[in-house]
């Protein structure tokens, strides 16, 4: 099994201890995410059903779901939300981010440049052939219904990565001492055929086996994926075991039992091992958080959970206006005793008789409804519904997907300037989102293109260098934005007082602050002159300029002598005095008429 490295696989009875370990550990982490398992369930339930795996045999299932949502405005805001996301910061349609080094003169070196640019265009190749635009919007509902989207990122021979969901109720997650996300556990569920396909025969249940020889390759197995820090790591060791993560594949029975011996379990007593055990030079998994409290493994905040109190207040007060209008239309009646056994009805038109007697009894509607309640109702419901879609910041994500077919740098700065405030609330999401999901992506590619020998070697001069991701999505820049407002209130502030104090101006330092603006408005690298060939052109525009003016001087010269040689020698005048004072020829000749 390919894992991005080399593995070795685990044979029948193989690695009793390693499942054990695994068994307790997979115990441990289900306790811990059991206090979360209610709050997930209900905010799929009203929110978006099919979003998570909560039971066993939640599978494959077309039953209805949607039994809890009678007011769907909080799902049409998720779907608004997930769109936003999707075309304002991975959009397929337009680049999202580039490569770089620290130092930005180094980015500016042409073969370093060259390199970056090919290499990011590679990796955009990369994903489009992949199915990581279809992988990302599932991550982006769940991260902002549930607050935690764990997706694995697996090696693959045709797609370089391939990524592979995983719904709430089926991962498990644990983090390192630095708060960061080191460990997935999940449960799920494969046919017979699919654990054989991927594992092989021999290294399957005595269960597995003989449902595959009676043609039941339909039948479901219980199975999980640990990956973990290879904490026994062997750092001599070429395969797996010096990897700084393990993987392990495991069966834990028929009906999602770990115990070996589970007589329930359809196993028999079957003592079972690992399915098949890898490593990865990577942590093969991203677990974005919209937001953490303390040293919390799993998200919190977010627009799901904030606006779960609305969306329920939202179907109960639809089931209150229902009522007034099946009230209105439908009221209950009273009547006097003597139409128990006899007929009333209710049909337009009809007539139902009644024997007037005592204090005048009619069939009437028990209680009268006022019409007006039905306005006082909708608009606690359009009330609620405002709410929700500023929850989930629904305004500003259709501000994106409308301007979306505009300049991205235009896009960007109408963004910041109508919705400034929002994104100052969605800046530590966004860093987030970067931070936790899309750096890992381009990281784990970019390094297994680079393990495959699929990438151009690189310039001597950036080896030893960092890299970083600078994205520069419309949602990156118009963070960015934010920051260029900064830059052109102080270019403002300068040449106003230029006006007064011309030196003033000395402050600035021109090329730095063109650079840094358009490294916040998102232009290409290319688009800029590097820092040689301006010192180059200035170069030349100074000696145009000196070549000018000794040009100008010599038109002068020229026209003075000019001036000079159809001068009056024989008068007195200012040539004939200077020459005189020089010993000239007009001194010369006005001696001789002395």
């Amino acid at each position: 099994m390919y894992e991005g490295g080399s593995t070795i696989d685990a044979q029948p009875g193989d690695g009793k201890s390693l499942r054990e370990h695994y068994i307790r550990r997979l115990s441990v982490l289900r306790n811990e995410r059991s206090t979360w398992w209610t709050h997930w369930r209900d905010l799929s339930e009203h929110v978006s059903p099919w979003i998570g795996r909560f039971i066993p045999t939640d599978r494959n299932r077309g039953t209805k779901r949607t039994w809890a949502i009678i007011n769907p405005a909080a799902s049409i805001a998720l779907r608004t939300l997930v769109s936003g996301m999707m075309s304002g910061m991975t959009s397929p349609a337009r680049p999202w981010f580039k490569l770089a080094t620290h130092d930005p003169d180094l980015n500016e070196f042409d073969p370093v440049k060259d390199w970056l640019e090919h290499v990011t265009r590679r990796l955009y190749s990369v994903f489009t052939n992949s199915n990581l635009y279809d992988v990302l919007p599932q991550m982006y509902a769940s991260l902002a219904l549930l607050g935690t989207a764990p997706q694995l990122l697996e090696a693959d021979q045709d797609d370089v990565i391939r990524y592979y969901g995983v719904p709430v109720g089926q991962y498990m997650l644990a983090q390192s001492s630095r708060l960061k996300i080191d460990t997935l556990y999940r449960e799920f569920n494969m046919t017979v055929g699919q654990v054989v396909e991927k594992f092989g025969l021999s290294r399957c249940s005595l269960y597995v086996k003989n449902a595959y020889a009676r043609g039941n390759y339909d039948y479901w197995v219980f199975i999980c994926h640990a990956v973990e820090p290879n904490v026994g790591k062997v750092a001599e060791a070429r395969d797996y075991r010096g990897m700084p993560w393990r993987s392990a594949w495991f069966e834990t029975g028929l009906a999602g039992y770990t115990g070996p011996n589970a007589e329930t379990s359809g196993y028999s007593g079957e003592q079972l091992g690992l399915l098949s055990e890898g490593g990865f030079h990577e942590f093969p998994a991203i677990a974005p958080r919209w937001d953490r409290l303390a040293d919390d493994v799993y998200g919190t905040n977010c627009p799901g959970m904030l606006g779960l109190g609305d969306t329920r207040a939202l179907q109960l007060l639809e089931r209150r206006k229902a009522q007034v209008v099946d009230k209105i239309a439908n009221p209950p009646m009273v009547g006097p005793t003597s139409l128990r056994a006899a007929r009333a009805s209710m049909l337009p038109g009809d007539v139902t008789y009644v024997d007037v007697v005592q204090g005048g009894q009619k069939f009437e509607p028990a209680i009268t409804m006022n019409p007006a309640a039905i306005e006082a109702v909708d608009n606690s419901i359009d009330r609620h519904v405002k709410r929700i879609d500023e929850t989930y910041y629904a305004d500003l994500w259709l501000a994106i997907l409308r301007q979306g077919d505009q300049d991205p740098e235009r896009t960007a700065t109408e963004i910041t300037e109508q919705k400034e405030e929002k994104l100052l609330q969605l800046g530590p999401v966004v860093e987030k989102i970067h931070g936790e999901g899309l750096s890992p992506i381009i990281e784990r590619n970019f390094n297994e293109l680079l393990r495959r020998g699929e990438l151009p070697p690189p310039p001597q001069e950036i080896l030893g260098q960092g890299m970083r991701v600078d994205f520069i999505s419309i949602m990156a820049q118009a963070q960015k934005m934010l920051g260029l407002t900064n830059l052109q209130t102080l270019t403002s502030f300068t040449t106003t007082l230029a006006q007064v104090r011309p030196d003033a101006a000395d402050n600035l330092d021109v090329d730095a602050m063109v650079r840094e603006a358009a490294d916040l408005s998102g232009v290409k690298t290319g688009m800029l002159v590097t820092a040689e060939q301006l010192q180059a052109l200035r170069q030349q525009r100074a000696q145009q300029q000196q070549a000018a003016a000794q040009g100008q001087a010599m038109a002068t010269g020229a026209k003075a002598m000019k001036d000079a040689s159809g001068a009056d020698m024989a008068g007195d005048n200012g040539l004939t005095r200077i020459l005189q004072s020089l010993g000239g020829p007009a001194a010369a000749a006005g001696g001789g008429n002395a």
